[in-house]
């Protein structure tokens, strides 16, 4: 096979291989969990989470939630940055919501930093 022939088939493989991976990123959804299933290997994994809201406070325009599905409880964070121009500064304690983010390790406790509040 000749050299121009092998980097053309390189190219074209590499680039469906891009496409390939840019397709599945747009359509995998987040693991829908319960509190009580997640731990250390969860780190740095895509979840959604359906909770209660059990408390809120809001530090420098981070919202604190913590969440509480009846299987356990978890802190979820969503910066300022983040929430900045959606409805998540209007949630209140008891509303029933869906986060979706990634599961982190911080000061030893697990926590969601959320992409959304739904």
């Amino acid at each position: 096979m000749k050299d121009e022939n092998l980097v053309k088939l390189s190219l074209g493989v590499a680039l469906a291989g891009i496409a390939a991976i840019y397709a599945v990123t747009l359509f995998a959804v987040p693991a829908t969990v319960k509190i009580s299933d997640i731990n250390e290997g969860y780190a740095g994994r895509h979840v959604t989470i359906n909770a209660t809201i059990a408390k809120i406070s809001i530090r420098d325009g981070n919202i604190f939630l913590t969440l509480d599905d009846g299987t356990g409880s978890i802190t979820a964070v969503m910066f300022e940055r983040t929430a900045r121009g959606t409805a998540a500064y209007d949630v209140k304690t008891g509303y029933n919501i869906s986060v979706t983010g990634q599961i982190n390790i911080y000061k030893d406790e697990l926590e969601v930093i959320a992409d959304s509040v739904k």
